[in-house]
């Protein structure tokens, strides 16, 4: 079997958005068919520790400019582009529109039910497409239900659950 070589680039502002993305972050680490890079790029002080108690080996990007990961992106090459979702001009919004001009694709996993344009878009834009990934996991079909309502094109949206969930046990 040929190995793969694939660079993805992990974006979290957020506590609950680190919290969803260490299921991902660690099955793609396990996974020995693929010859996979992680360069994980962390917004929020409050979700380091998340990162650090798994082991995550992580960048502190808070203060990350767009123009600083335009050059990263520039360098890097990514193959694909993973976020969590957060309000205002945080470090998911800014991945996502860097990818896009590179035509990367990308994933955003939502890990929660509200608010779902206000993770997408800054206040005062318009709800566009543009601003969107190119697929949204959503948790289920409640929340894509609510999405397309709201106007997100269906063909963006899966539900996958939230990967954060698959710890918790009933019983």
């Amino acid at each position: 079997m040929s190995q793969l070589n694939y660079l993805i680039v992990i974006a979290s502002q957020d506590p609950g958005g680190a919290e969803a993305l260490v299921p991902i972050v660690k099955s793609i680490e396990k996974d020995q068919n693929v010859d996979i890079r992680l360069k994980v790029l962390v917004g929020g002080k409050y979700s380091y520790p998340i990162f650090e108690k798994e082991n995550i080996e992580f960048e502190k990007a808070e203060n990350l400019t767009q123009e600083a990961l335009v050059e990263l992106f520039k360098s890097a090459k990514p193959s694909l582009v993973i976020t969590a979702t957060s309000f205002g001009f945080s470090l998911d919004k800014k991945v996502l529109r860097v990818a896009k001009q590179f035509n990367i694709p990308t994933i955003s996993l939502i890990d929660f039910w509200c608010n779902y344009w206000r993770r997408f878009i800054l206040s005062g834009e318009e709800k566009k497409a543009e601003y969107l990934p190119d697929k949204i996991v959503v948790i289920d079909k409640i929340m894509e239900q609510e999405m397309t309502k709201l106007g997100f094109p269906r063909k963006r949206l899966k539900i996958l659950g939230c990967p954060s969930f698959e710890k918790f046990k009933i019983g």
